[in-house]
């Protein structure tokens, strides 16, 4: 099963980890403990600052991800980037933005609402 790290838990992530969970995919949650919904949806938590990406890198090549991704937050994005270069994974995003329409590396277009599948986009 591919494995998807998702960065943070809340509430802006839970449409993420439940359309990945649908995909078949095994969800891996990196987040602060606390009372985010996200967490008792995951596959698996990894209770850690979504910005410690020093920490990430390790777990990630431990539990050979697949992908990683976050939606609703701008702080992990710095970490997102660090493990994707380490990693040589592509950053993958579900395409739920209405306000942008891009495409993916193979040029399928990743129109707004959610794809049926997780799809690298590049918008524009």
């Amino acid at each position: 099963m591919r494995k998807l790290l998702i960065l943070g838990a809340g509430i802006y992530q839970v449409p993420l980890i439940q359309k990945a969970k649908a995909m078949g995919l095994y969800t891996i949650v990196a987040s602060y403990a606390g009372s985010y919904p996200g967490l008792a949806l995951a596959d698996e938590v990894w209770n850690i600052d979504t910005t410690d990406y020093r920490k990430l890198i390790p777990m990630a090549k431990k539990a050979g991800i697949a992908g990683v991704c976050t939606s609703g937050t701008d702080v992990a994005v710095l970490s997102l980037g660090m493990i994707c270069e380490e990693l040589g994974r592509c950053l993958f995003l579900l395409c739920q933005n209405s306000n942008r329409q891009g495409t993916d590396e193979t040029g399928t277009s990743c129109t707004p609402g959610f794809h049926s599948r997780i799809c690298p986009c590049i918008f524009f």
